[in-house]
């Protein structure tokens, strides 16, 4: 849930407000003004936004002429990737 008021909204962003159910004429549909969030979603989101912040950080530092705490930028942005592998193969490895 990157924004809550997106001027520019994607189609897909748009299809998590439409649900439908059955074929053909039977088919129902429903608007849904506020839907349902996807389990890992919040969790995607954080993830974004912490690998965006990292990234500026490492630029600044860089753009700075680096500093000693700047140093440990890499280190952690190592740290960072580990952990994003190991939850995207969690969420691989989880029944849908």
């Amino acid at each position: 849930m990157l924004s809550n008021d997106a001027a520019h909204p994607s189609a897909t962003s748009l299809s998590r407000h439409i649900t439908w159910e059955g074929t053909g004429e039977d088919a129902e549909w429903t608007i849904s003004a506020f839907p349902v969030d996807d389990p890992g979603e919040i969790d995607e989101t954080l993830e974004l936004a912490c690998s965006v912040m990292l990234g500026v950080a490492v630029a600044v530092n860089e753009a700075v002429g680096g500093t000693e705490t700047g140093e440990a930028l890499f280190d952690l942005s190592d740290d960072f990737k580990a952990l994003s592998a190991a939850n995207k193969a969690a969420n691989t490895a989880r029944p849908p």
